[in-house]
């Protein structure tokens, strides 16, 4: 089980993708992307090749991680959604999501 972070794994892939010429992103937000990419690719991965890591994990700490992967999938999701509402004619749109240090920082507390 990857604890619904497949999802949020697919939109930063496709955000950070080099030929994304859609979504636009400023240097620190691209960094924070991709430092939240990193962090959800490698929590699934521990997650999905190790068989103990279900065994041992609680409840509550699975909740944590699906909470927070939700979060920043709808943080993300929604501020493009309004982007492509605001403009909907724009070639391109640039992304800023002043929360995302919350919500990495809440993904980093269930990595570890």
């Amino acid at each position: 089980m990857a604890y619904n972070l497949e999802s949020l794994i697919t939109i930063l892939q496709q955000i950070l993708h080099p030929d994304n010429k859609r979504w636009i992103l400023i240097r620190h937000q691209r960094r924070k992307m991709k430092s939240l990419l990193i962090k959800a690719s490698s929590l699934k991965q521990i997650l999905d090749k190790s068989p103990l890591a279900s065994g041992l994990m609680t409840e509550s700490l699975m909740s944590e991680i699906r909470d927070a992967a939700h979060k920043a999938e709808d943080m993300i999701e929604s501020r493009m959604v309004d982007l492509r509402l605001s403009d909907p004619g724009a070639q391109s749109c640039n992304i800023s999501l002043p929360n995302l240090n919350r919500v990495i920082k809440k993904t980093c507390f269930c990595y570890r």
